[in-house]
């Protein structure tokens, strides 16, 4: 008989620590966020997964998130449009001229 392909399994990696909000964590944390997702693609497969995955959050950023749930907001059914309000909302405005005044 034929062997049966190997099962296809996640990566195995560390999960990002939960956001609180603070500006100057958001970059480093988005990226963790989004990095641990494409290494998790069976296990996070669906918007609503990704998301469910990203509202493990604390303090500032928690109660940023608690008056969309029960509403019909987008925000917690399409993923992009989760990223790009939780950017919108917490995304240090500022980031790019400290990073040039840095250099």
């Amino acid at each position: 008989s034929t062997p049966s392909p190997p099962q296809e399994k996640d990566s195995k990696l560390r999960m990002p620590e939960s956001f609180n909000g603070e500006r100057r964590e958001f970059c480093h944390w988005m990226g963790q966020v989004q990095h641990f997702l494409i290494a998790q693609p069976l296990t996070y497969s669906t918007d609503s997964h990704k998301i469910a995955f990203c509202s493990l959050l604390t303090g500032q950023a928690r109660a940023w998130l608690t008056p969309m749930y029960g509403t019909n907001s987008s925000t917690l059914t399409d993923f992009h449009t989760f990223v790009t309000a939780i950017t919108a909302a917490f995304d240090d405005p500022d980031r790019v001229n400290k990073a040039a005044d840095a250099l």
